[in-house]
Parts: structure tokens; sequence; C-alpha cells
């Protein structure tokens, strides 16, 4: 369901390119309302204004940068996933809406997504269900549920390396599964499409 669009350097501007003018799993939370760190409408100005070459990462951010590869590694370690590195580097659009993007975290040679996220305190009030279920925080639902869709997976593992459990200090790898929903998928394509409509006919307004 699913084709490369390319494999790029994080943050260079082939990466930027790529992603300008398209939503990615990062974005759709943005685009259906269910983000804590924006709306649609300050995703709309971002695009339209582009990279900002200034712009610095959170203090969050650089940390999920910095411990992705081994919280991927001890993910696949523990759940006994086959990881595919050339599939995983790469960035994909869905076939048939070009404007939906997704670059995972990690792709199981199994047909499995692998995503990976760190926090401070996995706890109820953000979102955070028990480990091996799949109650976690809806902006991540949104953003998984994108990345089964556009690659066309059934399933993703996500594993979460938190530094409390609902407030209780407790350094861990916590793991969910969850399973691709097709009519969810469905609703946030359609959220997704009124975005790039509007994107579109502010690019149009931009190039007069």
């Amino acid at each position: 369901m699913s084709k490369p669009l390319g494999t790029f350097a994080p943050d260079s501007p082939a990466w930027h390119d790529a992603r300008r003018w398209r939503i990615g799993g990062s974005e759709i939370a943005q685009v259906c309302g269910q983000s804590p760190w924006g709306t649609a409408d300050d995703l709309l100005a971002a695009k339209l204004a582009g990279p900002d070459a200034t712009r610095q990462p959170s203090k969050a951010q650089e940390r999920g940068t910095a411990l992705e590869p081994a919280v991927l590694a001890w993910v696949c370690a523990r759940e006994g996933l086959d990881l595919d590195p050339a599939a995983s580097a790469a960035t994909y659009v869905h076939d048939d809406l070009d404007w939906a993007l997704y670059n995972p975290d990690g792709i199981d040679r199994g047909g499995a997504l692998i995503e990976i996220k760190t926090t401070a305190d996995r706890c109820a009030e953000r979102g955070w269900g028990k480990a091996r279920t799949d109650q976690i925080p809806a902006h991540y639902a949104a953003q998984v549920q994108w990345g089964m869709g556009v690659l066309g997976l059934d399933r993703c593992v996500l594993g979460v390396l938190h530094g409390a459990t609902n407030g209780r200090p407790d350094l861990d790898l916590a793991v969910y599964r969850i399973k691709a929903d097709a009519d969810l998928f469905r609703l946030l394509t359609g959220f997704g499409r009124r975005l790039i409509d509007r994107l579109n006919l502010a690019r149009k307004d931009l190039a007069a």
C-alpha cells in the first residue's frame, strides 16, 4: 500500500522538502485536533512558512533522538523482532495518497511497525494504560494508526522508555501492541484531505 519516497538525512533540505507539502506521522494528531503541541492551523502556517533553520529542538526531542537507537534495539531484543534496517530508514508515501507520508522508527521483517517513545512519567493522566495493552495517548494512537495505514501493516509494537509510572520512579521499558484500525485510518485521511486542500489553495495564493 506504500511506496518508498527515498532515504533522507534527518533535518537535511531533502528531508524537509519531502515533508513540507505532505502530512507525516508526527503531524496527523495536530490535523485531527488531538495534539497537545499545536492545532491544524498552526501546522498549516508552519508549512506555508517553510522550515525554520534557527529552530532548536526541545530537551525532550533531544532526549528522544539520542535514546531512540538503544531503545529500538532493546524493544527488538525483548519482543523477538527482526529489524529491517534498510526498510526502517526510508520515508514512505501511500500508494493512492501521495500527500500521506510516514517515516517509521523501525519495520520488522515479520510485518510489524515499530515505534519508540520516551517519557518522564508513563502516567494515566497523560493517557498511558497498562503495558501490553493498546491504551496509549490519543496523539500517539493517531500517529501509529497513520503509520500502519500508510505502510499497509496490520500491527504496531510501541516501546516506551519511562522514568516513572504514575509518579513512582522506575526507569524501565514498557511495550504496547496496537492493531490497525481501517475505519480510524479513513477518518484520519478525511481530516488530512481537508488540510491538504487548504494548503494547496494557500500555495496558489502565494504563487499568484
